[in-house]
Parts: structure tokens; C-alpha cells; sequence
């Protein structure tokens, strides 16, 4: 029988990185029946650059000692947003969810109240769960959340019979790797810009904060493509090795320039990213995808495969 939380202390990133990991897993696995959180998943949530281990990020603690939960809480100061992931060992009492969210509803509503008042409009606190996730939803629910946005995570499985290959690349397209050229980096970064303009939730970084999240969540330079048509930047696919430990690669990021839309661009860049990840020896290549992506990614990813695998809801609650 698992113990009753007696307090809340912070995060040891190291003494504790194997039992969160260990509660993450557990709580997806009463989920989903192939869970893939990761121990670099979680690694990254308490190393992020918004962490925040001294205030917001908080282990339940039972009398024992144990860790029965823990919410990981990240402030995205450019976003307006202060994001919480939490995770509660399953069977659980749902007092262990509301400690824990309690805790960072808090830590997020402080952060705002310390702000200059103009300052202040426009932040959220957030959280996302699956879709079919009650125990969780009804925490975040409790908490004062609301689903606010729908999310899918798209799979495609590689077939060893009829293995991916790279595509033909017409006259006038190339496609470069990145890798450790800053030049080409600034562009990837240039192009993940321009290509995301009015997507939800997306605010403009600097270069240098752009690439402190990168190499916090597994960066790999070597799976960055740019494609260029008649010599100009017009396309960023960007990978990393967030799923690996599970055989999958995976694109956080796949963007096309406006005026390029619709010439085969997204498709070449994804199709050469598969060919990669087959000769990297993956099973197959993953990404998420907003439901309401209004530039035709979905019908791309459809087109070349790709089904959805999870669907994750995005949860708010206004905090000015």
C-alpha cells in the first residue's frame, strides 16, 4: 500500500533523476500501453534552462522517505507561460495530484504578482496531459485548468521490406546538414522563425536562447537539414535524440517558408529525414503535430505515412 505525502522538499537532479523517472514511466504505463518518457526526458525537464529547481520544481515526500510524485516546473518568460508537468505514482491517493499542482499554481501566480503590473497580462499556467488520461485530467481540472488545445504524436513505422530511401532532390533544391557550422545554425534558427509566424504560441528567441533549449533536449546538429531553393533558405527540418533509447528518431521541428509552401519542399526535407533515422537503424521516426495547424502539415505527414499515436490536450488557467 503506498504511503501518505508528509511534505514537499526540491529536486536533487542527480540523487533523484532515477526514481522521477521511475514515477514517470509507471504513470504512463497505466496509460498507454508503450509508454516513451524517457530518462533524458526527464533529465531535461530538471536541467531546462527555465527550470527553476529552487522554487517551483517539488518531490511528495511520504514518511518513509519515498517519493510518491513530483511536479517539474519550467517559466517560459518569453512565452508568458509557467509550465508544470506532473506525475503521481498510480494507484495514488488524488491528494498526492493537488499537493503537487497546488504547489506550482502557487509558485506561478507569485512569479506573476512580482512582475510590473504591466507586465503582468497575457500569462498562463500550464500543463498538458493524454487525452484519455482521467486521473490527470481531473487533477488539472481541480486545479483550475481547461483544455485549451489538441495535439497529436504522429509515428511511422519503417517496413525493413520496403526500407525508406533518400528521395531524388529536383534542380535548384539542396539540402544541407547542419552540424556544427554557426552559420548554417543561425539559419536553421532564422528559418524556425520565420516558418512558425503565427502558429500558436509561438514568440520569437534569440539565437542564444533558441539554442539553450536545443542542447537541452537532446540536441544532435548532425540530424539538421536546410533546404535552399535557387539559392535561397527556405526550409528547416530539425531533429534530435529525444527517443532514441527507444529505437525511434524524431523531428521537433519541421517548417516551410510561406512563399514556398506547397512545392514539395516539407515532403523532401521529411523523406530524407526518414532515410537517415532507417541508416541510424531506427524503427521507425515520430513528431507532434497542432490538430489546428493551419499550413497544411497534417495532410503532409498523412501523405507520407504518418499516424497519429498519442493525442496530447494542452491545459491552462489565466494568471493576471
Amino acid at each position: 500500500m503506498l504511503g501518505r505525502v508528509t511534505t514537499l522538499r526540491p529536486v536533487d537532479p542527480d540523487a533523484d533523476l532515477d526514481a522521477l523517472f521511475s514515477i514517470a514511466y509507471a504513470c504512463e504505463l497505466a496509460v498507454v500501453a508503450e509508454p516513451d518518457t524517457t530518462r533524458e526526458d526527464i533529465n531535461s525537464l530538471l536541467t531546462s534552462p527555465d527550470a527553476d529547481l529552487a522554487q517551483g520544481t517539488r518531490a511528495a515526500i511520504t514518511s518513509d522517505g519515498s517519493i510518491l510524485g513530483f511536479v517539474a516546473v519550467e517559466v517560459d518568460e518569453a512565452g508568458h507561460e509557467v509550465f508544470a508537468d506532473t506525475y503521481v505514482s498510480p494507484g495514488a491517493d488524488g491528494s498526492t495530484w493537488d499537493l503537487l499542482l497546488s504547489h506550482a499554481t502557487t509558485y506561478a501566480t507569485d512569479h506573476v504578482a512580482e512582475l510590473p503590473a504591466d507586465e503582468r497580462p497575457g500569462w498562463a499556467f500550464a500543463g498538458g496531459c493524454y487525452s484519455i488520461d482521467a486521473v490527470y485530467a481531473a487533477a488539472l481540472t481541480r486545479a483550475g485548468l481547461a483544455p485549451v488545445r489538441r495535439f497529436h504524436t504522429l509515428a511511422v513505422t519503417f517496413d525493413s521490406a520496403a526500407p525508406p530511401v533518400a528521395p531524388d532532390v529536383p534542380m535548384g533544391v539542396i539540402l544541407t546538414v547542419v552540424g556544427d557550422d554557426e552559420d548554417a545554425t543561425r539559419t536553421a534558427h532564422a528559418l524556425w522563425e520565420e516558418s512558425f509566424v503565427g502558429h500558436w504560441r509561438h514568440v520569437r528567441r534569440p539565437y542564444e536562447e533558441f539554442m539553450a533549449h536545443s542542447r537541452s533536449r537532446s540536441y544532435d546538429p548532425t540530424q539538421w537539414w536546410i533546404g535552399s531553393v535557387d539559392g535561397v533558405a527556405a526550409g528547416v527540418c530539425l531533429g534530435n535524440e529525444h527517443l532514441a533509447s527507444l529505437g525511434w528518431s524524431y523531428v521537433s521541428t519541421l517548417g516551410v517558408l510561406e512563399k514556398f509552401r506547397g512545392q514539395g519542399l516539407g515532403r523532401l526535407l521529411l523523406e530524407t529525414f526518414f532515410a537517415q533515422a532507417y541508416e541510424r537503424g531506427r524503427i521507425g521516426v515520430k513528431l507532434g503535430v497542432d490538430t489546428e495547424n493551419g499550413t497544411g502539415a497534417p495532410a503532409l505527414y498523412a501523405g507520407v505515412g504518418m499516424t497519429p499515436s498519442r493525442i496530447i490536450d494542452a491545459w491552462e488557467r489565466t494568471l493576471a
